[in-house]
């Protein structure tokens, strides 16, 4: 039950596009729309393999300061992982060991390594909102977000705002557009890795 509820949650997120930035977030400026990037959410464990979910995310060119900015997006700032997956280790972790946590999550169907797990479990983005449900401690994150991924299925198209608010943040700004130089870094090592894979990937083919 509360693997299906999790990977509801994650695999929901597949391809919602995040867009609709009015003004620059530097300097309230008038922006355009540049292009947009895929972001990785999670990488989901299935019978055939790590499924890969990623987002789309606006990126913006403010007219007056010059900046590139990133529209409103499920991502904390230093994290590689959409931000139910932070929120669920951040809460496991409270309980378990971190390598008992990254096992856990394992079994919920998210591969994540123990080094990351206890990566966010320093950081302490904030305090998750969780509570117990099926003998396992849960953020309200990922119980509103597989609710509302539930009705989707049912006829009910989801925006990103819609997916923002369910994450529980308070606000359009609340995520942030700015991306840390270890974001960025970590940016470049998954699409990095995914390069690697597509030619491994290639090379097995031929």
């Amino acid at each position: 039950m509360v693997s299906g509820l999790v990977m509801t949650a994650l695999t929901g997120f597949d391809r919602v596009i995040f867009s609709g930035l009015e003004h620059c977030p530097v300097c309230g400026g008038a922006v355009r729309i540049h292009d947009f990037r895929d972001k990785k959410v999670a990488n989901c464990i299935e019978d055939r393999g790590i499924r890969t979910v990623r987002v789309r995310v606006g990126r913006y060119y403010c007219i007056a300061c010059k900046s590139f900015v990133h529209a409103d997006e499920p991502f904390y700032p230093g994290t590689r992982h959409g931000s139910p997956v932070v929120d669920l280790a951040l809460t496991l972790s409270g309980y378990y060991p971190h390598y008992r946590t990254s096992r856990i999550m394992e079994q919920m169907g998210i591969s994540i390594d123990r080094g990351t797990v206890r990566n966010y479990a320093l950081m302490k983005q904030r305090v998750v909102p969780a509570i117990p449900l099926y003998g396992m401690p849960l953020p309200l994150s990922v119980i509103t977000l597989s609710e509302l991924f539930t009705r989707s299925g049912e006829g009910h198209p989801v925006t990103g705002t819609e997916v923002l608010r369910a994450c529980g943040f308070p606000s359009a700004r609340g995520t942030g557009p700015h991306r840390s130089p270890e974001t960025q870094e970590w940016d470049q090592r998954d699409e990095q890795e995914e390069c690697e894979k597509r030619d491994s990937q290639k090379k097995e083919d031929t």
